[in-house]
């Protein structure tokens, strides 16, 4: 039921943001996706918000650690999904829905699991136009660690 309610607020700052010339766009993290009672948190917000003024702002990483095919996730949300969090998953680890330390094992985009060449292809195939580098935390300094990211992305490009 909370998530209903919170469905009402989004919807409302959606129409708030809109009518000011821009779009609105949820970001969340791996708890909402939790499975309660045949559904989730996240599927509730999607069953009860206006896909006109919610869209979705997705952390790759959280949808990865929550378990879930970060590609299938994208496709099945492509009339929402407007921006990407990109952070990559260290493999060996446990999938989990708390955001808690004990659940962040992010890494450098390249030095984990997530597959980074295809899921870009897709994304921008989707429209999704906008993505950011995105760290809970480093193993090293924070430039240090985008430095290794840009440099991967790079490696990339077509």
């Amino acid at each position: 039921e909370e998530y209903r309610l919170a469905a009402d607020r989004l919807n409302d700052a959606g129409r708030k943001v809109g009518s000011h010339g821009m779009r609105f766009a949820l970001l969340f993290h791996n708890h909402e996706l939790l499975p309660q009672q045949g559904s989730s948190g996240f599927a509730e917000l999607m069953k009860h918000t206006d896909p006109a003024l919610v869209g979705l702002e997705v952390d790759i990483y959280w949808i990865a650690q929550a378990g879930l095919d970060p590609a299938a996730f994208l496709r099945e949300h492509k009339d929402r999904v407007k921006l990407l969090h990109l952070k990559d998953r260290l493999p060996g680890f446990p999938t989990s829905y708390t955001t808690d330390a004990g659940s962040d094992h992010s890494t450098e985009l390249g030095k984990g699991t997530i597959p980074w060449p295809a899921l870009l292809r897709q994304a921008r195939n989707q429209g999704i136009h906008h993505a950011f580098l995105d760290y809970d935390q480093t193993s090293v300094p924070i430039l240090d660690s985008l430095k290794e990211s840009v440099t991967y992305l790079k490696t990339l490009q077509d």
